[in-house]
């Protein structure tokens, strides 16, 4: 899952950028690492 996040970042950062996009990815990332928790 980790691989998939870092090729959907390399992918996406060839496109412009989209701060919908960008917070996805960021949550998702936090989401793998443990650190991210919905309030």
């Amino acid at each position: 899952m980790f691989t998939a996040a870092l090729f959907i970042i390399a992918r996406s950062s060839k496109e412009p950028r989209c701060p919908l996009t960008e917070e996805w990815i960021q949550k998702m990332l936090m989401d793998i690492s443990g650190r991210y928790h919905p309030e």
